[in-house]
């Protein structure tokens, strides 16, 4: 994707750009082997990274539990982690909830997550 990205442009907008409108299972074959393997590599390197900030802030979460003034910003990630199943994600809201700590989602987030649904290829049951 790197490869493909014009100066300026999001990896997003190269996505976009790249797959335009069409369903996923339409774009097979846009990356070489080469390519889908290298994004395949980041995916999983951001899983792993998320797994050790979710082992960090668990940890955090723990060292704190006195404290009743931390918040929770959940970002769109976050959400989305929750809605696949993640147990990490999952783990983490879980001692949220259990220490009653605050929790917020800012409109950015929201956004995006109706963003998301509304591009996805979903039925309409499951979007709502």
């Amino acid at each position: 994707m790197k490869a493909r990205k014009r100066e300026g442009e999001s990896f997003s907008e190269t996505v976009k750009r790249l797959a335009g409108e069409r369903p996923w299972n339409e774009i097979t074959g846009i990356l070489s082997e080469d390519e889908a393997a290298d994004l395949e590599a980041a995916i999983e390197e951001g899983r792993t990274k998320f797994g050790e900030r979710s082992d960090r802030f668990t940890a955090e979460l723990d060292e704190s539990r006195r404290r009743r003034d931390i918040e929770m910003i959940q970002d769109t990630s976050f959400i989305i982690d929750l809605l696949r199943g993640d147990e990490n994600a999952e783990r983490l809201l879980d001692i949220v909830e259990k220490e009653a700590r605050p929790q917020k989602v800012s409109s950015v987030t929201v956004l995006e997550l109706y963003e998301g649904v509304a591009r996805s290829q979903i039925s309409d049951t499951k979007r709502e």
